[in-house]
């Protein structure tokens, strides 16, 4: 028999909680939890564009420095002026990632927002609103739930 669904028994601290976790999960409910995920993938694919770049001048700006200490005259004039322009370009570059850092949340952030919705369309259950409230109430993780579902759920399928 194939078990798409695990009841499974959540315990923290000295409460105990009904719910159920799906062993799999639908096309609508990864198409929401990917919708979270998406919100912030092309901020961190931007930011690291913008890294890039920033590396890039960072090397050529050495570089250059190289060739003003040990080049000739005429290669010291023109890495001069380009050193100019690198430097301008480094700080915005700098400028420009510092903003894209506070507009996007931290990794473990997002991750946290990736449980959280994956609980919301995911997991079924009498104590699931209750768990939820919990939750938030003592402040432990999404992450670290989804961490005990997944050892609940494997138990599960080892007993069959």
């Amino acid at each position: 028999m194939i078990k798409t669904r695990y009841p499974i028994k959540i315990e923290i601290d000295d409460k105990s909680f009904e719910i159920v976790v799906p062993a799999l999960m639908t096309s609508t409910q990864k198409d929401e939890i990917s919708a979270v995920r998406d919100k912030h993938l092309n901020d961190y694919e931007k930011r690291d564009a913008v890294q890039l770049e920033l590396n890039e001048a960072n090397e050529t700006f050495e570089i250059n420095k190289h060739i003003l200490d040990h080049g000739k005259i005429v290669e010291k004039a023109k890495t001069m002026f380009e050193q100019k322009t690198l430097n301008k370009k480094i700080f915005e570059l700098k400028r420009e990632l510092a903003q894209i850092d506070k507009t996007i949340p931290d990794l473990s952030k997002l991750t946290e927002e990736l449980c959280e919705k994956r609980f919301e369309v995911a997991v079924t259950g009498s104590d699931k609103s209750a768990l939820k409230e919990y939750l938030a109430e003592t402040g432990v993780s999404y992450q670290l739930l989804f961490s005990e579902f997944n050892e609940k759920v494997e138990e599960a399928k080892e007993k069959k």
